[in-house]
């Protein structure tokens, strides 16, 4: 009933108009089905219905089965609605013609299907490098780097002469945009200037506002579907040959080619789903630059040449969709009898299909599958090759071409695949401020939300890792309004980063990670020569990987500079004079950088806090003044006071003088910090011991009251009994006595009886 009772409210829901926003969570491919035994099947069908809401499905043991949801986060999502169909019309079994009509059938209750979901931020509209602006003089400036934001939204910079112009939009089409910031940086870091340092961070300089923008955006969408090296064309239906290059032009729009009599071959098409192809036209290119021969260099300006008729070549062209689950190298395992082999090559073909190889005795087994999930799979091929190429063993070069030889049946080989569809760098401990990290989520993309529960609080930091123990800070919210569900490891997600945003990276973390997709070095035995060209490869890896670290490094140097580039340090000798005239030192301190410092001291649940910029050792220029009556627990204690404390009633300049003790000198700071530090754990275990106490003392004095209120009801309920007890023994006196009046009146009237029958008796003697 109750069941029905929230369908007809739904319903009704449903019936109101309801406003059509654009929606910014995109359902991922990599989002599942899970039957009862915990089978994962791909979603192979979805359709958008704005606002977040999303119906996806998949045609199953002749079932269409479908589910409505309105997504909340990467892996979150709020469940509308179930149904499933035997009488489906055919379109809707295919993702170019299914649509929200084929949302019908039998309604299913939310735990017939299980939707394990990877939903996804990252943006449609991609920028192309051909994108320009145009500055005042009239002159036309090359896009130098792009980062992505997400929803649509870009950072963009252009390099005119000194000054690094950057420009924050949300694009809307492939030329259209909407402003969002401007900001022109002189002193800009020498790592914002290269296209793979380029981040938010970057985003700093004078702020001009609007203005005229002269930009000549161009971009496009990003394309679903992808060309794998299968594709052959055929000249004039004769002999096959597999395409050597192949370009995305973004919005599933693609070029192919390859070599061939002195030309270079290419033909353009549009992918319209997983069979389907629209064809738009052919070039043979005679005199084609080296650059065009080659997949690296290969570019839209090599299609060109004489037009051809669109009968001249057929493709038989192999689609795929970026695979959604990777292969954990160090658990994937192939087994024949007892016998078990680590896998040392892998090639990933595209929609979840990978070829995975080991060597054993000199021969090159190989097994081909498509993943379903973290522990499953579709059994494809398995073959065994003695007579390989050198290429073939090593990861490098290891390619579909390898997977040949003898067939093998699915009985003779097993595979026990762990897979996984996250992040490459995976999160293994950490400390946030010296206490353990106990709660962490993966948001993909290396994107990881860390958190901790200290003292009724909430306090989560999102990040992105970048190296072992290297990450880039994305975002701080402390709560102490939040779910139990957030508090515990395995229902800890990104639903749970809300609260107060201090809008500064309050709470820094130390962290461990490793890198799960991490190639391994060693091999089987027979690995040869093969050992130490991939261990040169590993390193050569690795050196890469450092230096752009170290460029990450630097730029958040780069960023930090500002605000530490402070050459005065404020003491804690430092004085504050209250209005009454008292004299306080300061018991807590923040540098801004610049020599621009807050200072300031909790005082009669009062926090008291002055801006201030220090010119020499006793000199300073005031700048602000700010009292807050209820603040934080956070901005009470020097370890936590940050920019974001510094909120409140304004004051005048003289209302708290400063009597400031600055010295450029930081060595002695450090032990005045530690000191302070000291007496700040000091304090807290103090207060902590007094909470304690108190109560304690709390406690006995409600047992007393209890029992006293107990021993109260005992007394009054006796006295109940008594009163109660005493009522019916005068009730049954009182019947006595009625009782012995009764009979007292009845001997009266026969007494009386008597006496005047014996008067009578002795009347009628006197008259005889």
């Amino acid at each position: 009933e109750e069941e029905e009772e929230k369908e007809e409210e739904d319903e009704e829901k449903a019936k109101k108009p309801l406003k059509h926003h654009l929606s910014f969570w995109s359902v991922a491919p990599q989002t599942t089905f899970s039957d009862k035994d915990g089978y994962e099947t791909p979603i192979s069908l979805a359709w958008d219905l704005k606002n977040n809401i999303w119906i996806v499905g998949l045609v199953m043991d002749g079932l269409l089965k479908m589910v409505k949801f309105k997504i909340t986060g990467h892996s979150t999502f709020d469940w509308l609605e179930s149904r499933y169909s035997k009488k489906f019309d055919k379109a809707c079994s295919k993702q170019d013609t299914f649509t929200t009509r084929c949302f019908k059938g039998h309604t299913a209750k939310k735990r017939k299907f299980s939707v394990r979901l990877v939903a996804s931020k990252a943006s449609m509209w991609v920028l192309d490098r051909q994108t320009m602006l145009t500055n005042d003089g009239g002159d036309k400036l090359p896009m130098l780097q792009s980062f992505d934001l997400g929803h649509n939204k870009w950072m963009i910079g252009f390099m005119d002469k000194k000054v690094l112009r950057m420009y924050k939009i949300r694009i809307t089409g492939p030329e259209t945009y909407v402003w969002k910031a401007t900001r022109f940086d002189e002193k800009y870091g020498k790592r914002c200037t290269k296209r793979e340092t380029f981040i938010e961070a970057c985003f700093r300089g004078e702020n001009p506002g609007k203005g005229k923008i002269s930009l000549g955006l161009k971009s496009h969408k990003v394309s679903v579907w992808g060309i794998n090296f299968q594709t052959s064309i055929s000249i004039k239906g004769g002999k096959r040959y597999r395409i050597k290059f192949a370009l995305d032009l973004g919005n599933d729009f693609w070029i192919i080619g390859f070599f061939h009599g002195g030309y270079l071959k290419m033909m353009k098409l549009q992918i319209l789903g997983p069979k389907k192809v629209r064809w738009l036209g052919i070039y043979f290119h005679k005199d084609a630059d080296k650059s065009c021969l080659e997949q690296k260099t290969f570019s839209e300006s090599c299609y060109k040449g004489e037009k051809q008729k669109d009968d001249i070549l057929k493709a038989n062209v192999k689609i795929s969709q970026a695979s959604s689950w990777s292969i954990n190298w160090r658990s994937v395992m192939m087994s024949k009898g007892d016998k078990q082999l680590k896998i040392q090559y892998a090639f990933d073909l595209g929609s979840n299909v990978w070829i995975i190889g080991a060597l054993d005795s000199d021969v090159l087994k190989m097994v081909k599958f498509q993943i379903t999930g973290a522990k499953g799979f579709k059994w494809l091929d398995a073959r065994f090759l003695k007579k390989y190429k050198k290429a073939c063993t090593k990861r490098k070069t290891f390619a579909p071409s390898c997977f040949k030889g003898s067939k093998q049946e699915k009985k003779a080989f097993s595979v026990r695949l762990r897979a996984t569809s996250e992040s490459s760098w995976r999160f293994m401990s950490g400390l946030m401020m010296d206490s353990s990290i106990t709660l962490h989520f993966d948001m993909g993309s290396n994107m990881w939300l860390l958190g901790l529960v200290d003292d009724g609080m909430l306090k989560m930091v999102k990040i992105r890792i970048t190296r072992h123990s290297k990450s880039v800070w994305l975002g701080t919210r402390y709560s102490r309004a939040f779910g139990k569900e957030c508090s515990a490891p395995k229902t800890f997600t990104d639903a749970c980063f809300k609260g107060v945003d201090p809008e500064v990276n309050m709470f820094p973390v130390k962290i461990k990670a490793f890198e799960v997709f991490r190639k391994e070095s060693k091999r089987g035995k027979g690995g040869g020569k093969g050992d130490e060209e991939d261990l040169a490869e590993e390193k050569e890896l690795d050196k890469l990987e450092e230096e752009v670290d170290e460029l990450v490094e630097d730029i958040e140097e780069d960023v930090k500079e500002v605000r530490e580039a402070s050459k005065w340090h404020v003491t804690r000798e430092t004085e504050v004079q209250n209005p009454d005239g008292h004299f306080l030192k300061i018991s807590m301190k923040f540098d801004l950088g610049g020599d621009i410092w807050m200072v300031g001291l909790y005082d009669h649940e009062v926090l008291e806090m002055v801006k201030i910029k220090v010119t020499g050792s006793e000199t300073f220029e005031w700048l602000a003044t700010k009292l807050a009556k209820e603040p934080t627990k956070l901005c009470k204690a020097q370890k936590t006071f940050t920019a974001a404390c510094f909120k409140g009633e304004d004051k005048d300049k003289d209302t708290y003088k400063i009597h400031l003790k600055a010295s450029k000198e930081e060595k002695q700071e450090k032990g005045e910090r530690k000191k302070a530090d000291k007496d700040e754990d000091e304090e807290d275990e103090k207060e902590n011991k007094e909470d304690e106490d108190k109560d304690e003392d709390e406690e006995k004095d409600e047992k007393e009251e209890k029992d006293e209120e107990e021993d109260e009801e005992k007394k009054e309920k006796e006295k109940e009994k008594e009163a109660k007890e005493k009522k019916e023994k005068n009730k049954d006196k009182d019947d006595e006595d009625d009782d012995e009046e009764k009979e007292g009146k009845e001997e009266k009237e026969e007494k009386e009886k008597k006496i005047k029958k014996k008067k009578k008796g002795k009347d009628k003697e006197e008259e005889d």
